[in-house]
């Protein structure tokens, strides 16, 4: 549980975010045009996988693969017209304009990036241990407190389920714990 501690496998992820965002030459605003926007965006995309990969220099990847990631990343945050809708709030400097649309961009790159390496660390533990081993997890991790995270059902009887599937559950728990410590923090 350790290797997916959240502190581990989402913040560090999203201190990287932060730090795209904080380190990024933003342009002169008001921006001309949707073209000028969009580039932006690819620009910053770029800038934010970087920094979030800590790579070293700067990579430049292709701008039209570049470009189709920010889009699905926009979409994924404002809906089937989000290229439209960011690119508007980038322009008109409307509902936080151009910061708040990469940092959207970030939000989810990390998201994506955190999530890939939660199920990443999973699935190298898992693959590394033997069928007995694996039955013992489960039985620890049933054993455990973090037992209380799994709905009741799910651990009646032998838990079935749980036998069969713990690796996807296992990639929502930081995401939980993440948002149980921000409700004791508060």
């Amino acid at each position: 549980m350790e290797t997916i501690d959240p502190a581990k496998s989402i913040d560090e992820v999203h201190r990287r975010a932060t730090a795209a965002l904080d380190t990024f030459q933003f342009p002169n605003c008001p921006l001309a045009s949707a073209d000028e926007c969009w580039s932006c965006f690819t620009r910053f995309f770029r800038h934010a996988e970087n920094t979030m990969l800590r790579a070293r220099g700067s990579f430049a990847g292709d701008a039209k693969m570049d470009f189709s990631r920010v889009c699905s990343a926009l979409t994924e945050e404002y809906g089937e017209n989000g290229l439209r809708v960011a690119t508007r709030m980038a322009l008109y400097g409307i509902e936080g304009g151009i910061r708040a649309v990469l940092r959207a961009i970030a939000v989810r790159l990390a998201k994506r990036f955190s999530d890939n390496e939660i199920r990443n660390r999973i699935e190298f533990l898992w693959g590394s241990l033997s069928v007995d081993e694996k039955f013992e997890t489960v039985r620890e991790y049933l054993a455990s407190d973090y037992s209380n995270l799994l709905p009741e059902d799910l651990k009646e009887g032998r838990a079935p389920e749980i036998y069969a599937n713990l690796p996807r559950y296992l990639e929502k728990h930081p995401e939980i714990i993440r948002r149980l410590r921000r409700a004791v923090r508060q």
